[in-house]
């Protein structure tokens, strides 16, 4: 899966970036600049980044790991503005499933992005006719995030929510033929 597009995104796979030099040390310089306090403090432990020179490099060899990572660049003036991290792994059915992260740089909140790439990657799946269901995390007391998932046709899981984080679930649609 290599991106989608919306009207004002580009989404693209890293792999290309995080292959050799000197693409990776650029994303890497770009990260830095992402990958704020305010950035991270709703993420679960494992997508922290630790302190240290050297961190966010690390932090991106262990994404790439576990997870197909893409870049969210503004469409018309380029720049990287976030994050969508995709972790598959099959349903309790069998089916293909997919955990969905979003990260936003902090002067792109309120702008509707993480809507826009929320909904763009739904539609990408449909279009592409792969049944996945999609499921998403938002932290307790973070209501702008819990708002995306449901604009984009997620339906809260009470069986998969807990005390501190809300899951949300959205079913596998079929592409229209």
């Amino acid at each position: 899966m290599n991106g989608f597009s919306t009207r004002r995104l580009i989404v693209e796979t890293w792999a290309d970036a995080i292959a050799a030099e000197p693409a990776r040390s650029r994303l890497v310089d770009e990260l830095k600049r992402l990958l704020t306090p305010g950035v991270l403090e709703h993420l679960p432990e494992p997508l922290q980044i630790a302190p240290g020179a050297g961190a966010v490099a690390l932090w991106v060899a262990g994404r790439g790991r576990e997870a197909a990572v893409y870049t969210v660049r503004h469409a018309a003036q380029g720049h990287l503005i976030g994050l969508l991290i995709l972790a598959e792994f099959a349903d309790e059915g069998g089916g293909a499933a997919m955990h969905l992260v979003y990260l936003l740089a902090e002067p792109e909140w309120g702008k509707g992005y993480a809507s826009e790439l929320v909904a763009g990657l739904v539609d990408w799946l449909a279009e592409q006719g792969r049944p996945v269901t999609l499921l998403g995390g938002v932290a307790n007391g973070n209501p702008a995030s819990a708002a995306v998932p449901r604009k984009a046709g997620f339906k809260r899981s009470d069986a998969l929510s807990d005390r501190d984080t809300d899951m949300y679930i959205h079913c596998p649609v079929q592409a229209a033929v």
